[in-house]
């Protein structure tokens, strides 16, 4: 038996000729043959084998595969396109091909084309890709969304169960009926109303098949409803009733150590039938089953329909005096909790539709509606009595999904939800992002354009204004009135230009060691190195406010002549001046020194002497005078020549030295005298070379010493003969000396 798809399918056929043991070739070739079932695709089919228990037979089913979702062919072409480009291009460059020599506005566009067509193209890649993802998304909220709706119809079932379990607990926990029974037993004449009024769930009656009270002696009152006749010939409420009787005769002989009263009820027929029960199970008897089902929901078959059942024990006294049965039909519970569930899903999706079909022998008959469905909705009903099935209405385009019940036997639920507005909304952004990609390559054409007559022509003046340098043509200018970065870029260009001569000036203000090295190295860089050393710093005190209350004129001044006269000082006793910062010295004295300390030492005191020689200048010529002060420091320091040589190139001196002087001059403010502070390897090589030192207790924690004046101390001279060297301490400083007076009366 055979689909005709299959019987026409030579593909089939060969696979099934190949085998001469099918069961073993299958078994074969299957990797996995433990699970539900065997799968081979076959061109546009999937094909599902598995062999018939106890038969030599296979079952095949052959589905139709889901057709793959494919981009548009034109996103292909242009895909392709752009990567057989990319491809070319780059081949050409590995194979160190020369590029085509084009002009430099196809160059231009054609780079901003390519950037801009491929950004275009993996955004639309990404767009399309969000729009099916978004699309899919939308489709599984609603198929779940409907599946919730589906699955709150078994959890109607689950609570009516419950219902029945607690209206079951209220009957023989209820007061009055414990009343009534202590009274008169199972012969009060409300006790049966009382029962049926507690099994209620909200504003309904639990429907009931029936409801038994038994005593001891077997005795027993009822309500029936004549459809007990319809599931049960009696022998089911005579099965439980002779459980009931036995479990509370046991139980009250267990809890009062005498036998019930009366003779026991069940007969030797009705024992026979429980302990053959009770040897089918796995309880050694049936009450001891019985006592662990008590209050328990239980449902039960019973010729053609399916009976609910709770039996219970009802403690009078503090004793099992009686017992208590009901019993229900699913099929009565149906049509209530289908028809509200049906109700409740049209009020929450107006225009769908909720269906719901029994199968019975072989077809679909409807309950809500009871008419015959469409064909397409049969077909989709009939997937969906073994496995959730979905698909798409063809007269209303809606989704419809249908699951077979969990609680209702034989029952089958569809649902249908519109989907027509997200296939709109589908094809809005569909239009959306091809209008986007189409305004987006209009405006990047634009752009492109406008950009390129912005920035082609100057860059052509400046490439004609570079072949002029080149040949040795100073006087080209390109400089654009725009500001933007291409007016920046000429106008930077005309400073370049204007500024190659006067570069070589700008030479002179390279530091004299630095400028020294360059030349003997060759232009070379030399390589860095560790030195001993001396650091001294000195600063002139309260020099910012000089420069708050005095004219530019005069500070300037008065830094010129104080770093012209430092200079010299400080290179007449074996020193070198690093660098000025702001009004700051920064002077180093290298290893090995001609002798110990002396000439650090002795630069310090002349350059206090040479301070006070020229305050007392400035003092003549009508001006005020300055106070400095002087730290001393000896360390280890790299010393490295760094910088740009076409901006700015000097030698560099990294170390402790040089803070540790910076901190001793900060702290000669407190020294009494001569303000020189040094630390205390220096000024043992000063007490070494017979200048006494002592300890400056208020720079604490500092090591600081200062000159020991009350000691007489031998104070090496200032050489004041000694020139300063022509053009050396100006090249240093940065200044020129002025001739003859300067602003302010300072010289």
């Amino acid at each position: 038996m055979l689909a005709p798809a299959l019987r026409r399918s030579r593909r089939f056929r060969a696979w099934v000729r190949s085998w001469r043991d099918p069961r073993r070739a299958l078994v074969g070739e299957a990797e996995d043959f433990t699970g539900p079932r065997w799968r081979r695709d076959l061109g546009r089919y999937s094909l599902f084998v598995r062999p018939v228990t106890h038969s030599p037979h296979l079952a095949v089913v052959l589905v139709p595969r889901e057709p793959e979702v494919r981009p548009p062919a034109v996103l292909a072409l242009v895909n392709v396109a752009w990567a057989m480009g990319w491809a070319g291009l780059l081949a050409m460059l590995a194979l160190g091909r020369p590029l085509p020599v084009v002009s430099l506005r196809v160059r231009f566009l054609g780079m901003f084309g390519a950037s801009t067509g491929t950004f275009l193209v993996l955004a639309g890649v990404v767009g399309l890709a969000f729009l099916q993802e978004s699309h899919e998304a939308a489709l599984r909220r609603v198929r779940e969304s409907l599946l919730d709706e589906i699955r709150q119809v078994d959890k109607r079932r689950e609570e009516m169960r419950i219902a029945y379990v607690a209206a079951a607990r209220r009957v023989v926990r209820d007061p009055e009926i414990l009343a009534g029974l202590a009274d008169r037993g199972i012969a009060h004449p409300r006790l049966l109303a009382r029962c049926q009024a507690l099994f209620r769930y909200g504003d309904s009656d639990l429907p009931l098949l029936g409801a038994f009270f038994l005593d001891l002696r077997g005795q027993a009152t009822a309500t029936v409803s004549p459809g007990l006749a319809q599931v049960d010939d009696g022998s089911l409420v005579r099965f439980y009733r002779n459980i009931l009787v036995t479990l509370a005769r046991e139980e009250f002989q267990a809890g009062t150590g005498r036998p019930p009263p009366g003779d026991d009820p069940v007969g030797p027929e009705d024992r026979a039938l429980l302990r053959g029960f009770a040897a089918l199970g796995s309880n050694p008897s049936v009450t001891t089953e019985a006592r662990e089902r008590l209050g328990v929901a239980e449902t039960l078959s019973s010729r053609h329909d399916l009976v609910g059942k709770i039996h219970d024990l009802i403690i009078v006294g503090g004793l099992p005096r009686f017992g208590f049965l009901c019993l229900w039909r699913s099929s009565d519970l149906e049509p209530a909790i289908l028809g509200s569930a049906r109700e409740a899903f049209r009020q929450a999706h107006p225009g769908d539709f909720f269906v719901v079909c029994r199968q019975a022998r072989g077809r679909l008959e409807p309950l809500f509606p009871p008419i015959a469905p469409p064909p397409a909705l049969s077909s989709l009903l009939i997937r969906g009595r073994s496995a959730p099935a979905e698909g798409i209405d063809p007269e209303t385009g809606r989704l419809v999904v249908a699951v077979p019940s969990q609680s209702f036997p034989d029952i089958v639920f569809a649902a249908s939800a519109a989907i027509a507005p997200l296939q709109t909304r589908k094809v809005h952004l569909a239009w959306l992002g091809l209008g986007l990609a189409a305004g987006g390559g209009l405006v990047a054409l634009v752009v492109g354009t406008v950009v390129w007559f912005r920035v082609g022509p100057p860059i052509g003046r400046v490439r004609q204004a570079l072949a002029a340098v080149s040949a040795g043509d100073f006087s080209p200018r390109v400089a654009l009135a725009r500001a933007d970065e291409i007016g920046l870029l000429t106008r930077t260009f005309d400073h370049m230009i204007a500024a190659l001569e006067v570069r070589r000036r700008y030479a002179r203000l390279i530091s004299g060691p630095a400028l020294d090295a360059l030349v003997a190295a060759g232009g070379v860089m030399p390589t860095a190195r560790r030195v001993g050393l001396v650091a001294l710093v000195s600063d002139i005190r309260g020099f910012t406010t000089l420069c708050e209350s005095q004219p530019p004129a005069v500070v300037t001044a008065l830094l010129e002549a104080h770093f012209t006269r430092m200079t010299g000082v400080i290179e007449a006793h074996g020193g070198r001046v690093d660098r000025f910062i702001g009004d700051a010295i920064q002077a180093v004295f290298e290893e090995p020194l001609d002798r110990t300390a002396r000439h650090p030492v002795a630069a310090g005191l002349a350059m206090w002497r040479a301070v006070e020689a020229l305050n007392r200048e400035r003092v003549a010529a009508g001006t005020f005078p300055y106070r400095i002060g002087i730290g001393l420091a000896r360390g280890e320091a790299v010393m490295g020549y760094v910088g740009d040589p076409d901006h700015r190139f000097d030698l560099a001196l990294l170390g402790t030295p040089l803070p540790a002087a910076a901190a001793l001059e900060a702290a000669s403010k407190s020294a009494p005298g001569v303000p020189l502070v040094m630390d205390g390897a220096v000024a043992e090589w000063a007490r070494a070379a017979g200048i006494p030192t002592r300890v400056l207790a208020a720079a604490r924690p500092l090591e600081a010493f200062v000159i020991d004046e009350a000691a007489g101390p031998d104070r090496p001279e200032v050489d004041r003969a000694s020139p300063v060297p022509p053009g050396m301490a100006a090249r240093n400083a940065g200044f020129v000396p002025r001739k003859g007076p300067t602003p302010g009366g300072s010289a």
